[in-house]
């Protein structure tokens, strides 16, 4: 990547796993210039791409803690059926689990970074900091 390019940018996120999603939204919508650079052609990371849901630990005891943009995302994804929500774990390993649709999740991500304006970089590396 050119550092032309670089220069057209407040903050640049390598990685669009969960966090760098959050942090590209979040700065975009604070007003930065973000480019957001993911080495595979879709959003999500490890929860995406490797099938390693559900989110868990949502909440300590009945309190809800992960809230902001995170939680956002399940409520989007809960509105066209792609996520159940947060639920209690009947197994007791933590305090609710969020499952999720995968597939949903890339194309939700993906739709919540335009719509804050952050650009998009797929099927690319970062090599070295400038």
């Amino acid at each position: 990547m050119s550092k032309e390019l670089i220069k057209k940018y407040d903050v640049v996120v390598v990685g669009g796993g969960i966090s760098g999603c959050m942090a590209a939204i979040a700065a975009a919508r604070a007003g930065s210039a973000v480019l957001l650079v993911e080495k595979y052609g879709f959003l999500g990371g490890t929860l995406t791409a490797c099938g390693t849901g559900p989110m868990m630990t949502f909440h300590a005891g009945d309190k809800l803690v992960v809230r902001g943009i995170c939680n956002e995302l399940i409520e989007r994804l809960k509105k066209k059926g792609l996520s159940t929500g947060h639920i209690f774990d009947t197994i007791r390993y933590t305090y609710t689990v969020t499952p999720f649709d995968a597939e949903g999740m890339k194309r939700e991500l993906e739709e919540m970074c335009i719509e804050a304006g952050v650009t998009l970089l797929y099927h690319t590396y970062a090599t070295d900091a400038v």
